[in-house]
């Protein structure tokens, strides 16, 4: 009798690892492979048998604690896909944000933590710096040399705002001269 109980007790606990195993391999259905991750976007973006996107993953990422950021083209307009890794390493897509423009300024909230990000394409890289007024405080983000750049910091946790005002940033190139102008600031944002 004892062994009976023995083997059944085993039995389901092998049955409910394995339940837990593809429960968590649904949630988080992505071993991330960056080669791979415009396939998996366009998949995403699918819904099913929608039709095919065309998405380019344009090699640069942002991973902050568990959120990770890629900047994509969608049918050739600019954005990005955000990823949430799960505990056990592999990832599932959160969101996909693309359109027009060339930057995707943002606010985002991750871990009760606010972070400003701003991407741009500048093929030309040109701009150098970009300071940003969110709620009276200035924001200075360094754009790096690589393009398209993705650059982030974090910023107090008391802000109320949700987007950027695009009337309150200013791009620099590297002689520290506004070149604002020069750009069209339109542009979808981050989540």
């Amino acid at each position: 009798m004892n062994k009976k109980r023995l083997i059944l007790t085993l039995g389901l606990i092998i049955i409910a690892v394995v339940c837990a195993v593809a429960v968590y391999r649904l949630s988080y259905p992505i071993k991330l492979n960056l080669a791979t991750l415009d396939w998996q976007t366009s998949e995403y973006l699918r819904h099913g048998d929608g039709p095919t996107r065309n998405v380019k993953f344009l090699g640069k990422g942002l991973v902050i604690d568990e959120i990770e950021y890629y900047l994509i083209n969608v049918d050739e307009e600019f954005g990005y896909v955000r990823l949430e890794k799960g505990p056990l390493g592999r990832h599932r897509i959160l969101n996909v944000g693309y359109g027009g423009g060339i930057f995707r300024p943002g606010i985002v909230d991750i871990n009760e933590k606010k972070y400003l990000l701003f991407a741009g394409l500048d093929s030309g890289g040109v701009i150098d710096e970009i300071t940003i007024e969110i709620q009276g405080s200035t924001y200075e983000l360094n754009t790096g040399t690589h393009r398209p750049f993705l650059a982030y910091m974090e910023i107090d946790p008391n802000t109320t705002e949700e987007y950027v005002d695009l009337d309150k940033v200013t791009l620099f190139d590297e002689n520290g001269n506004d070149i604002t102008a020069n750009y069209d600031l339109s542009c979808g944002s981050f989540k």
